[in-house]
């Protein structure tokens, strides 16, 4: 009786312990939360949010809903967003774990998408977009500064 309460013991635990499979590991100049394209998905807190094509169309219906734009600013917003898209993801497989580099190169990215929308929108919705863009902003920072304020535990 005891042998047979073992053996049915010892398979509970095993089967238990081949239930749980491991995440696939990341390569070398991959994170754990990127896919092996190279984009951000799945991981908690990283937007990701599928193809190139998807994140332009997501963004360029913001801009439309937000700045009430017409449907030839529609498909130029969409053309310059999913260039500035594509832009990121190459400097993302160029730069790799460099982050110093790529921050510049994002940062070069987004000033070039900010001087075609200014040419695209009329002033009244690019004042509209850089007021929209910096609330944004400072809400982002806001949910920061929550975060490092609602540590688990004590750091000192």
């Amino acid at each position: 009786m005891n042998k047979i309460l073992l053996v049915a013991a010892a398979l509970l635990f095993g089967s238990a312990t081949f239930a749980q499979t491991a995440a696939p590991s990341a390569t070398p100049n991959q994170t754990p939360s990127q896919t092996e394209d190279g984009q951000r998905g799945g991981g908690r807190g990283h937007r990701g949010g599928g193809s190139p094509e998807k994140r332009a169309k997501k963004q360029t219906a913001f801009l439309v809903k937000e700045l009430g734009l017409n449907a030839t600013q529609e498909s130029k917003t969409y053309e310059a967003v999913l260039n500035a898209v594509n832009s990121r993801m190459a400097a993302r497989s160029t730069y790799g774990n460099d982050k110093d580099a790529m921050r510049e190169k994002a940062k070069s990215i987004q000033t070039d998408l900010e001087n075609q929308l200014k040419n695209i929108f009329t002033p009244e919705q690019f004042t509209a977009y850089t007021t929209k863009k910096a609330e944004m902003k400072g809400k982002m920072k806001a949910r920061r500064a929550e975060k490092q304020d609602d540590t688990p535990f004590d750091l000192d």
